[in-house]
This record gives structure tokens, sequence and C-alpha cells, in this order.
């Protein structure tokens, strides 16, 4: 999941990367789904949508054999985005990469472009909601301090989807966005409290299955 502690950690990791020799595309394919597969194994992951996004300027073939073994059942979503100027570079690999797993294809070279990108994998995710609206659950954080609010609250986050039938007849994206709320602790704990009576022991867990509010 996206929290703070792995995005700090991938930042890390990224900055401690420097640019040198060539680069071993099947090696870094093969590291991508053994990161999977292992979350899989140790229950860290929930599988409802397994991703990978490769950045790449220039690739000289499609790796079809590869992806073939690693991906047979294209369960694995594969987006490719391509960098540098148009036509710069033959792209096409990259789109192939991308079209034979379920993926999305995007050129970038500003930020724009980045932008347009990024909505078309939350395109491509919203589709499946279309379909189960019903299902559509929220998500709530962990609790943090708000230092505007000089309190400690939580978030509570549900994706806006538009029912598949009608995005397809209104020939827009499913996908509209999120819709999220802060709430203060003090005012959780006493509306949760009213909703007991007698000696009770009521807690909050969040999809990380952490304990976010004890009373």
């Amino acid at each position: 999941r996206a929290r703070l502690k792995y995005k700090n950690h991938l930042i890390k990791y990224i900055k401690d990367i420097t640019a040198q020799g060539a680069s071993n595309f099947s090696r870094a394919v093969e590291t991508a789904f053994d990161v999977l597969k292992t979350s899989s194994n140790l229950r860290k992951s929930s599988e409802c949508q397994q991703v990978i996004i490769i950045f790449s300027d220039y690739v000289r073939s499609d790796y079809e054999d590869l992806f073939r073994r690693l991906n047979p059942n294209r369960k694995v979503r594969v987006f490719t985005l391509a960098f540098g100027a148009p036509n710069q570079w033959d792209t096409s690999k990259l789109r192939d990469i991308a079209c034979n797993n379920n993926g999305f294809f995007s050129s970038v070279f500003n930020y724009g472009d980045v932008v347009k990108a990024i909505s078309n994998i939350f395109n491509v995710f919203g589709q499946p909601l279309s379909r189960n609206i019903d299902k559509i659950q929220p998500s709530w954080s962990s609790v943090y301090y708000e230092y505007d609010r000089m309190n400690f609250v939580v978030t509570v986050g549900k994706s806006v989807v538009l029912d598949y039938k009608e995005a397809k007849k209104s020939k827009v994206e499913p996908f509209l966005g999120v819709a999220a709320i802060d709430v203060d602790i003090p005012q959780m704990k006493t509306i949760m409290t009213g909703m007991f009576s007698g000696i009770m022991y009521a807690f909050m867990v969040n999809n990380n299955g952490r304990p976010t509010i004890t009373i």
C-alpha cells in the first residue's frame, strides 16, 4: 500500500541510484514479478490489482517470450511510459508490451503528458470498480497529527465512479476521482460512545489491520 513509510523508503532508494552501464531489461522485469509473488505469498498484498509500470525511452524487443513465461494469464497489468521527444526513438515495442499485457501505453515529453499518463492508468483501474459500484468500500487512514487543526485526525476516502453502462452510454471515463474528509479523533470518539451502552470496548481497524481508534 502507498503508505508514507513505504513512499519515503522508495524515495530514499531512488535517490541512491546512479546511472551507469547498460540496462538489463529482462532482469528488471523478473525482479518486478518476484516482488509481486513474494508480496502475495506473505499476504502483504490484496491482489485486487497487480501492476508493473515500465519507464523507458527505448527497448529492443517486445520480450514476448519473457512475459508469456512470467505472466501467462495476463493477471498482472503492465503499463509502459516512453520518455523523450516524439519520434526520437522507436516506441512500438513498448506499446506492444502494454497491449500484450492488458496495460496502457503513454508517451511522456512534458509535465502535461505525465498528468495524462497517470489519468489513463486511473481510468483503467476504474473500469472494474464501475462494474461493482455497490461493493466499493471507504478507506480509512491511520491516525495522524494535523498541524492546522492542532489535533489528531483520521481521513476517510472513497472512489467516485460512474456506473459502467452509464459511462459507456455517455462516452466518458468511469473514474471521476476520490472524495475524502478528515475527522477529528475527539469527534469520532463522541460518535462511537453514543453508539453503545453499558460496559463496552470499541476500536476501529484500518485497511492494514491496525487499530486506529480505541475507547
